[in-house]
């Protein structure tokens, strides 16, 4: 029973790095179409996107089962957890960098250690929060382009603190899945939350999206809609839908970290970007931060031996 738990346990990690690779993705590309498409637009149209391919997916399988509609109000938190924390994201963005952002999501983790104490009453090891602190340092540390006045001069503002409200909202959805779940399968419960974003995310900004000249897009944009669409959405949230069900939320959340580490190292092999080497310390504590906490979770056989 243990080494089949354990099994599970590791294919989420690796799942989980896979999620960050994904998201990774989503900056680099995402980047190209910012001043393109208003940001609602952009997440709007992606969540539909993610819908139709989850749900064509899931009747390919299952032709006669219908799961839309089943107990909705439990996909109306779940979609709106995710709305919200999109929406704040925009507004945030109004008066806060992206590095500030960023930083800000660093401290996500630790947000959810507490949350899943209220939820869960769920303790880590002084180990895990010791790594947790460690892959923080090392994102920020990357994030702010080892720059320590940066870093120093960091403040939290209107912003900055509407981010916050945005990744607290995200924390929960993390800690809400296996509480709401009722049997569904990792791909109707991903389906309905993607439904249920799109819907709300289209009616809060209903104006912008309505007013978007979507037959002015251009192939390449519509390429990287795709993408965020089936890699950095469908299956990104399909990937912590189904970790979610081996791993807590702080270390689904802890995984964020990794990002600001992937977009440095695709930044430097596919647009020849120049890093200065103090910057690629961060990548090490980030490794080493994940190492620790993966070999923490896992407990494998040969390292209980060691002991």
């Amino acid at each position: 029973m243990t080494s089949s738990i354990n099994h599970l346990k590791a294919k989420s990690h690796f799942l989980m790095i896979i999620f960050s690779i994904l998201i990774s993705g989503s900056f680099i590309f995402g980047s190209f179409i910012a001043n393109q498409i208003a940001p609602s637009a952009i997440s709007a149209i992606r969540f539909v996107f993610a819908f139709l391919i989850l749900y064509i997916i899931f009747k390919s399988k299952n032709k006669t089962k219908s799961f839309l509609f089943v107990k909705f109000y439990r996909y109306i938190l779940l979609g709106g957890l995710i709305a919200t924390y999109f929406v704040m994201m925009f507004e945030g963005l109004k008066t806060a960098s992206p590095i500030a952002m960023s930083a800000i999501m660093a401290l996500t983790p630790f947000l959810t250690i507490i949350l899943e104490y209220i939820f869960y009453r769920k303790k880590f090891k002084m180990v895990i929060v010791l790594a947790l602190v460690i892959g923080a340092v090392g994102s920020i540390w990357i994030i702010f382009d080892a720059n320590f006045k940066q870093i120093l001069s960091f403040e939290i503002g209107r912003g900055e603190s509407l981010f916050l409200i945005g990744c607290s909202c995200q924390a929960i959805y993390t800690l809400l899945i296996p509480i709401l779940n009722e049997g569904e399968t990792t791909l109707e419960q991903t389906s309905n939350t993607m439904l249920i974003s799109a819907i709300l995310l289209i009616l809060i900004d209903f104006k912008v999206i309505t007013s978007t000249a979507w037959d002015e897009i251009t192939l390449d944009t519509w390429l990287t809609i795709l993408y965020l669409s089936f890699f950095a959405t469908a299956i990104a949230f399909f990937i912590i839908q189904y970790a979610r069900n081996f791993l807590p939320s702080t270390y689904i959340m802890a995984y964020y970290y990794m990002v600001p580490m992937w977009v440095l190292i695709f930044e430097t092999i596919i647009f020849g970007t120049f890093f200065r080497s103090a910057v690629w310390l961060g990548c090490f504590a980030i490794i080493f931060a994940f190492s620790t906490i993966f070999f923490e979770d896992i407990k494998l056989k040969f390292l209980q031996r060691l002991k």
